[in-house]
């Protein structure tokens, strides 16, 4: 990792941090895919095959965003990481925006395979194109500010799944306007465009912050 530290990371080493669990996530893709082809055909409405791919889909982000700070938040040997020189920008949030970007190409892959097969270009509204790339953007920077501030992985994945739940099962009633499933399991008494504002806004401000206690050594040091 002391070599990985002193230049910009290459995508392939990127998800080796990940580990396992960006194959993990790729196969449920797969399978998710395989599912809405089984379960729906082209006569069915858009709203109810976004919410089968879009809620078993958008949440995976997080498990390519939290394992990848493990080794500077909550590793042994963190020390010794975070005494090398590294820019914390390229290191915290541009590692952010890049992998959500990737990931949202593989997300907006099978969606478009998923339109493309159920005949449903034609259904399409504009959020479709906009709103799914913020939503995963918001529930990466999430993420990112939970396994910074806390310093721990377990307590990030505990944070992002009962967050994630309480918002599906409530359709975002429960904790506050930040409902990143209004894509694909909307809530009638929002529009699409206060959804989008929202996300986008407070996405810039976690990781914000989470840049900013990032470049905090010290407080990255604390157990």
């Amino acid at each position: 990792m002391d070599q990985k530290l002193k230049s910009k990371l290459s995508f392939f080493m990127e998800f080796k941090l990940v580990g396992g669990i960006f194959w993990v996530t790729i196969l449920f893709m797969i399978l998710n895919f395989c599912l809405v082809l089984i379960r729906f055909d082209s006569t069915s409405e858009i709203n109810l095959i976004r919410n089968q791919w879009g809620t078993l889909t958008l949440p995976w982000i997080c498990l390519w965003i939290i394992p990848m700070f493990q080794d500077l938040a909550d590793a042994r040997g963190k020390e010794a990481l975070l005494s090398l020189p590294y820019n914390h920008f390229t290191f915290g949030a541009m590692r952010v925006i890049r992998t959500t970007i990737i990931y949202f190409i593989i997300f907006y892959i099978g969606w478009c395979s998923v339109s493309l097969f159920l005949n449903l270009f034609d259904q399409w509204e504009w959020f479709d194109f906009v709103l799914p790339l913020v939503s995963i953007f918001f529930l990466a920077t999430l993420s990112f500010i939970s396994i910074v501030l806390t310093r721990n992985l377990m307590y990030s994945y505990i944070i992002i799944g009962v967050f994630c739940s309480m918002q599906y099962m409530t359709r975002g009633s429960a904790l506050g306007p930040l409902y990143p499933f209004h894509w694909s399991f909307p809530n009638s008494a929002r529009t699409y465009e206060d959804n989008l504002f929202i996300l986008l806004c407070v996405s810039i401000i976690f990781i914000t912050i989470s840049n900013i206690f990032f470049k905090n050594r010290a407080f990255m040091l604390k157990k």
